[in-house]
């Protein structure tokens, strides 16, 4: 009966820590930290998470499927099994958008230059975008408030940077 009640509570307090976020919670933090192209990266965490339940966001928090970067910053506080942990959820969120802010520091990306460029550089699957152009379809106007994910986007598409 002990270890039936250790179990028990070694599970809640496990389950409690790692709380697994809400599809509303992950696209309103992506929202707030200011992400370019937001159903894009909600997309992205959606497909490499798993839906926010697989053992690398359980685990190591990483709902983006990001490796441990070597030059730029990071949030990560270190890896497992190759890619980066973090010490919460939003720290994966906050760390997309250092990755992001790299990349569009190079080069400013219209939707779909953005979108080839993660077919081609950042995933390993050949119908990357399909995939997530899916999940776009699926939960189109679903969480965001008050289509705040347009804002950052002109009518050609490209990115719209705020000075």
């Amino acid at each position: 009966m002990k270890k039936l009640l250790l179990l028990t509570f070694l599970a809640i307090s496990m389950f409690a820590k790692g709380k697994t976020p809400t599809h509303q919670e992950v696209f309103d933090e992506i929202v707030r930290a200011g992400i370019l192209y937001p159903e894009i990266a909600y997309a992205q965490a959606v497909l490499e998470s798993g839906a926010f339940k697989s053992k690398l966001a359980n685990l190591n928090k990483n709902l983006f499927g990001m490796r441990m970067p070597k030059q730029r910053k990071t949030t990560a506080n270190g890896k497992s099994q190759g890619y980066a942990t973090y010490k919460n959820w939003k720290q994966s969120v906050a760390d997309y958008k250092l990755w992001q802010d790299n990349l569009f520091k190079k080069k400013v990306m219209s939707l779909y230059e953005f979108k080839r460029y993660l077919n081609s550089r950042y995933s390993e699957s050949k119908n990357y975008t399909a995939k997530l152009n899916s999940i776009i379809k699926i939960n189109k106007n679903k969480y965001e408030k008050s289509n705040l994910y347009a804002s950052n986007v002109c009518a050609d598409d490209s990115v719209r940077i705020s000075l």
